[in-house]
């Protein structure tokens, strides 16, 4: 058998063991009342962990088909948005409205920054014929978050859609879309819950229902009648195992509890910041998430073969891939709840790199942060991190 990798990247992640036994158990008929009661099981979990008592609609696909199918459901050719592009995710929104010919107005942000909800109010008066605002909790790209409750305050004030991608941020980042009045969120599998790619999902406020029944964008395969019309068989035929996986991994999300995984995503986020900032890295978001972090890759230097270079484990160099438009290379680490002790740790494989490298970097915490001799190297030790976490974590555990 193959060594299992141990996944940096954004997404996907690794998969617990629980839930990939979970996806290999035999296969069941998805048109029999075995799998409605499996569907209405997963359903009734996942609302917890959406944080909304609205419809969730299951699609077979990435959650870039979550995306097109809010676009085709919930707009129509006459209307108007405000697309927020930040980043590699908020162009896609941008892409699929020019693809089914809904007019669109670009609030056009600087990559690594964040819209301002003011931003979003001024766009709405100067286009005071648009139907909704289509933005991300998190734009993966960037490392950046958004400020999704004030956002949705000035949505509702003006009775336009909010419609935000949390594909990378459901279970990371907080969300409240009843509390908040966020109408329509899409998600995928691939990310905090845990499962492989392949399941999208879509919560629907009935808000957001009155105009998917007035809807005329062509649709298919994405239409959100026929998926709540057969909702718990769905209208197609599903990921079964995916939907056997879910069911699992929403178990281990809940028995520790969405408020301490959040905590611990954002405990994750915080360690790893403070050793970039140990090793005289740079950081690229000025308004950092605990999804991931992004790192600027210093031009000229050893730093990119390091990283291109880096042993397995350290698998989110995905040099280019977003690359802002200015053309500077980033790596990414994603702060996942799974990944447990060792996650944190790798930052000692990252400072060895960094002393290769040429880097100086700072001993974290003085003479009294690690073991004999941490004081003379120019590293920042796994026991550091780990410290750091453990000093700021409380009762939290460091492990899954």
């Amino acid at each position: 058998m193959a060594k299992r990798d141990f996944l940096l990247t954004p997404g996907p992640v690794n998969v617990p063991r629980r839930v990939a036994l979970a996806e290999s158990q035999e296969i069941i008929y998805h048109r029999g009342e075995e799998f409605a009661e499996l569907l209405q099981r997963v359903d009734a979990k996942l609302k917890r962990v959406f944080r909304t008592q609205n419809t969730i609609l299951y699609f077979t696909s990435s959650g870039t088909g979550a995306m097109e199918a809010a676009v085709t459901n919930l707009l129509s050719t006459q209307d108007e948005v405000i697309v927020v592009e930040g980043g590699k995710f908020g162009q896609r929104w941008r892409e699929l409205c020019h693809a089914f010919g809904v007019k669109h107005h670009v609030i056009q942000i600087e990559w690594g920054r964040a819209v301002r909800p003011q931003q979003v109010a001024q766009a709405l008066d100067a286009h005071p014929n648009a139907s909704a605002v289509l933005t991300q909790l998190s734009e993966t790209s960037t490392g950046t978050v958004y400020d999704i409750e004030q956002i949705a305050r000035i949505t509702n004030e003006r009775d336009v859609l909010l419609v935000v991608d949390a594909i990378s941020g459901l279970g990371a980042v907080p969300l409240e879309p009843d509390r908040w009045g966020v109408d329509c969120v899409v998600a995928g599998s691939q990310k905090s819950l845990m499962v492989p790619p392949g399941l999208a999902f879509v919560s629907v406020s009935e808000r957001a229902w009155e105009r998917a029944e007035k809807s005329d964008l062509p649709k298919y395969y994405w239409d959100f009648k026929a998926a709540r019309k057969n909702l718990y068989f769905t209208p197609f035929t599903p990921a079964i195992s995916l939907v056997m996986a879910l069911d699992e991994a929403l178990d281990i999300i809940l028995e520790e509890g969405l408020e301490n995984l959040l905590a611990r995503t954002e405990l994750y986020a915080q360690a790893t910041r403070a050793a970039i900032h140990a090793m005289n890295l740079q950081l690229f978001s000025e308004r950092p998430g605990p999804v991931c972090t992004a790192v600027r890759v210093p031009q000229g230097t050893e730093w990119e073969r390091d990283f291109r270079d880096a042993p397995q484990g350290f698998s989110d160099q995905d040099l280019g891939r977003p690359r802002p438009p200015e053309g500077e290379d980033l790596a990414h680490w994603a702060h996942r709840r799974h990944r447990g002790q060792r996650r944190v740790g790798h930052h000692w494989g990252l400072g060895a790199d960094a002393t290769q490298a040429g880097t100086p970097v700072r001993a974290w915490g003085g003479g009294a942060c690690g073991p004999r001799g941490l004081q003379e190297s120019p590293t920042v030790s796994l026991w550091s991190v780990r410290h750091f976490a453990r000093a700021q974590s409380g009762n939290l555990p460091l492990h899954s």
